[in-house]
């Protein structure tokens, strides 16, 4: 007879629909569990695996971990690190690679989770747990982390399933080599994470309890063989339990760790769901009844089956909890994970009751919870907020900035096996205070001999755990003894990340260099900029290190930021760079009188095309965002008048193009097409639209093709169009080379005739001669086409205005010839005004035809001398109404600020306006009363400057 409380299911063929919803879901898992798998940091625990991954196997056998020189024991099992030491010599150390065996047996937990639900209950039930099992939160949060978490869920699930067909040895036959089976899994799951103790001593209860009820000795003898295999771990544990420092670790009360068991499980650690409490009172409702069981289609095992799940999640977590009354062994969901497929089948149970007595409420529970999980895949994947401490970036980010005679130090010494993960392997890299000591007089002759030893120190002041450093006598140190040069912060999810670069060098020298360049340009009151050296060739994305020396002028002083910009000879800007001025040692902390070396770290994007640039620098004073004046005239000063930008082909990373929506097509076979940046803001007609367009070459494009920018409004008439270089034209696409990546810009006219409404903007690359455009392939869309829509821009039409406003003074003059423009009167603020302050005038247009032309308005203040005191040119009202913009008939209120020169003598200024055509400087003509004026310019008042 069988054993009453579990019985067996009849064994029956599996029917095919079911064998094919398994592999559909088995192939979920699999990409839910590929997808992105490198996509996070490792972490410390991670680090510890591949640490462990390089030793040979008696190494990691031994379980010994040496960190600095001195030796000590890690606290897990060794059989995940042995298969993730041979994975390491199969696939190498990619972080896909390494991370997969985890994803992989993320995936073995479907099939189990469906042979366990099939024969403990029904294949309804099997399915519903194997989808849980491969859409659960927590086990793709664990399915992309280099330990064995994964590992143990399959291995606890296998070695339950092997218990189950185990007892029923000799009934519906079974083989006894179940028994053989459960012993290896059972062993398999101890040697890879000691929480598998708690579920072995539930399965040793479920087999004494099955024993008693028979009355047969087999299962009690079995039950002991798996406790042995166990045996050589027990010295270990032991000695874990009793001596062994565990960071981080505190005594929880035991509801709060099933409350946060229940949230892990259901939810997992990135669901951003709102009322998160109330949703999960509602997903007790299928885990209550899967507990109880009210459809069971085994009547006869419906409690047995319920007191055995219940002991499974009860058993495991109830050791947990007496075992931390004496040492806390709880930090997370992780270390009892080994229960959640007991919680999963509970739910999938539940869903299978509902489904079996009424099926749309169990249809409806299956949905319900889907609801729940499937929110938690977009912050996974997508959401920065989750991504785990970028370690990562941060050892890119020093070795991407490393010079020549730099060290890494590390306040913790456990992140040693993190950085020497990531960092080359020649870069020097070491940690203060040692591993497992505390911060002492050794640690401060330690930091004396790495400042003598090295130019520059990146120091990740991350405190070791444990109290080595507690009063911080690292980072004391260095800030007392060092300059601070720069500090980068990363992404962090549960504490902070950062790195501070010191230089042990001072950072005032006697005199310029001979091979610097003398400048002596005053900024303001505040800085004098007496020289800088600075390299003449950048390369596409990569860094550029000048080195300025300055001094301050003045005691007081604000902070600053240095502009850098790269133009063409046209003055379009192609790149623009600002750094602060040393934002860790202030000009205000500089000495006074001194000359203080300041070396700066920049990357310029890739994608710059190479040629010819001139670079500018300006200074702007943070306290009010304005640039301070150049004591050579205006803000910038030019730094290098032929900066040159090499070619970057087969070089340069995409990650370092200019921030871009990104947008993969390709254009004919030769060119790519990675993405775009439109220009925010409100578009307006006849306003410009600036685009920026990152290419990438596949092989060397045949013809010199043009750029075709469009935008196209909801009947498909073109109502802006502008054909241009997709790049800079002294580059001509001709001569672009095979893996080049390359950007420009281009500037669309939207029409004045535009109509309010959703536009498309598209592109094309056509033949210079044909005006054929290269077939275009979006996506996986086969067939090619005309056209590249990027995205539909909205355009908003100006406010009409028809009526004249009233105003101070009334003056009737005319522009164009035919009329385009009249003249009706202004407003002054003031008719006389100090040398050195501003004229504020606003001028009231009416425009009388619609223009195809931007032109410029010009306010000029001279002397009877024709000396300009003062000037306000600029596109009508502050840069918003361009002329080509203006509707026949409608009134315009234009804004002028005339600042009058400091040194301008007391006297009467003369304030002409007009217009002209920024592209020719040819003014429109001027009339009044029918006559043309001299110089096409009308004279609107006579101002007084006061002394």
């Amino acid at each position: 007879m069988t054993a009453r409380g579990l019985k067996p299911e009849s064994r029956k063929l599996v029917p095919w629909w079911q064998w094919t919803c398994l592999l559909i879901l088995t192939l979920l898992a699999f990409g839910l569990r590929v997808y992105r798998l490198d996509q996070r940091s490792l972490w410390t625990d991670e680090g510890l695996s591949v640490y462990r991954a390089r030793l040979t196997p008696a190494g990691i056998l031994s379980g010994e971990i040496v960190i600095q020189g001195i030796a000590s024991k890690d606290t897990q099992p060794p059989l995940y690190f042995l298969l993730l030491h041979f994975q390491r010599q199969l696939v190498g150390e990619s972080g896909f690679g390494l991370k997969f065996l985890s994803a992989a047996w993320g995936v073995l937990v479907v099939p189990l989770f469906y042979v366990l639900g099939r024969r403990l209950f029904s294949p309804v039930a099997g399915l519903a747990a194997a989808l849980l099992g491969a859409t659960s939160p927590v086990y793709l949060w664990y399915s992309q982390e280099m330990r064995m978490y994964p590992m143990l869920v399959a291995l606890g699930a296998l070695s339950v399933y092997t218990l189950l067909r185990a007892l029923r040895l000799g009934k519906e036959g079974d083989s006894p080599w179940w028994w053989l089976a459960y012993l290896l899994s059972t062993a398999a799951a101890l040697y890879t994470h000691y929480t598998a103790f708690l579920l072995l001593g539930f399965e040793v209860v479920v087999a004494l309890c099955l024993a008693v009820w028979r009355r047969r000795r087999g299962e009690v003898v079995f039950a002991a063989l798996s406790v042995v295999t166990g045996l050589p771990l027990v010295p270990y544990a032991l000695w874990r339990l009793r001596f062994a420092y565990e960071a981080h670790f505190y005594f929880v009360s035991l509801p709060v760790i099933v409350t946060s068991l229940f949230s892990a499980f259901t939810l997992g650690f990135t669901s951003q769901l709102p009322h998160q409490t109330l949703i999960q009172w509602g997903l007790l409702v299928p885990f209550l009844i899967g507990l109880a069981m009210p459809e069971s289609p085994v009547k006869a095992g419906r409690w047995g089956r319920a007191a055995f799940l219940a002991g499974w999640l009860a058993l495991p977590t109830l050791i947990l909890f007496v075992i931390s009354l004496f040492k806390p062994i709880f930090q997370g969901p992780r270390h009892l994970i080994i229960i959640s497929p007991a919680f999963y089948l509970v739910m999938a149970v539940g869903i299978a009751a509902l489904y079996r007595r009424w099926k749309p409420a169990g249809v409806l529970s299956l949905v319900g919870v889907m609801a729940v999980i499937l929110p938690s895949w977009g912050p996974f994947y997508h959401g920065e907020t989750f991504l785990k401490d970028d370690w990562r970036g941060l050892a890119a980010h020093i070795a991407r900035h490393a010079q020549p005679g730099d060290v890494m130090l590390t306040n913790d010494a456990v992140l040693i096996n993190v950085f020497d993960y990531y960092l080359p392997g020649d870069f020097p890299l070491t940690a203060l205070p040692p591993f497992a000591r505390l911060a002492d007089d050794t640690t401060v002759e330690a930091l004396e001999r790495l400042a003598a030893q090295y130019r520059r120190i990146w120091f990740v002041p991350q405190r070791p755990a444990g109290g080595f450093d507690e009063d911080r006598l690292v980072a004391r140190w260095l800030e007392a003894n060092l300059t601070p040069v720069d500090e980068t912060l990363f992404h962090a999810l549960d504490t902070r990340v950062a790195v501070r670069l010191y230089t042990t060098q001072s950072p005032t020298v006697a005199a310029l260099p001979d091979s610097a360049v003398r400048s002596d340009v005053t900024w303001g009151d505040d800085l004098l900029l007496r020289g800088y050296q600075a390299p003449r060739e950048v390369q596409p994305g990569g860094l550029w290190r000048p080195t300025f020396y300055w001094s301050k002028l003045r005691p007081q002083v604000g902070e600053y930021v240095l502009s850098l910009r790269l133009t063409d000879e046209g003055g379009k800007v192609w790149a623009q760079s600002e750094k602060d001025l040393w934002r860790l040692f202030p000009p205000a902390a500089w000495p006074m009188g001194a000359t203080v070396r300041h070396e700066l770290d920049m990357q310029w994007p890739a994608g710059l095309p190479p040629g010819q640039y001139q670079l500018w620098l300006r200074i702007v004073d943070l306290r009010d965002d304005q640039p301070l004046s150049a004591s050579s005239g205006g803000v910038d000063i030019l730094l290098m008048s032929n900066m040159e930008v090499k070619s970057g082909a087969g070089s340069q990373d995409v990650a370092r193009l200019p921030s871009h929506t990104e947008h993969r097509a390709r254009l004919g076979s030769e060119v790519e097409l990675l993405g775009y940046h439109l220009r925010q803001g409100l578009h307006r007609p006849g306003h410009l639209l600036y685009l920026d367009l990152y290419w990438r070459v596949k092989k060397t494009p045949a013809a010199d093709y043009r750029l075709r920018v469009q935008l196209v409004d909801e009947t498909g008439a073109v109502v802006g169009e502008t054909v241009t270089s997709p790049t800079r034209s002294e580059y001509p696409v001709s001569r672009w080379q095979p893996g080049e990546l390359l950007y420009g810009k281009a500037e669309l006219l939207i029409l004045p005739q535009a109509e309010d409404g959703l536009h498309q903007l598209c592109i094309s690359l056509i033949h210079p001669e044909t005006g054929e455009p290269l077939p275009v392939r979006d996506g996986w869309w086969p067939w090619g086409q005309e056209t590249l829509a990027l995205e539909e821009v909205q355009v908003v039409e100006w406010p009409r205005v028809t009526e004249m406003p009233s105003m101070q003074t009334s003056l009737r003059a005319d522009f164009g010839d035919p009329l385009l423009i009249e003249l009706h009167g202004y407003d002054l603020a003031a008719a006389h005004d100090p040398a050195g302050q501003s004229l504020t005038l606003t001028l009231f247009w009416r425009a009388r035809a619609r223009m195809e032309t931007s032109y410029t308005v010009f306010v000029h203040l001279v002397d009877a001398e024709e000396q300009m005191a003062g000037q306000g040119d600029g596109v009508p009202d502050r840069g918003f109404r361009l002329t080509t913009s203006w509707r026949e008939g409608e009134v315009i209120a234009d804004t002028h600020l005339i600042s009058v020169r400091s040194d301008a003598p007391p006297g009467d200024y003369w304030l002409w306006v007009g217009f002209y055509d920024p592209a020719t400087d040819r003014r429109l003509p001027a009339f009044m009363d029918g006559e043309r004026q001299p110089d096409d310019r009308v004279l609107l008042d006579i101002v007084q400057v006061a002394p």
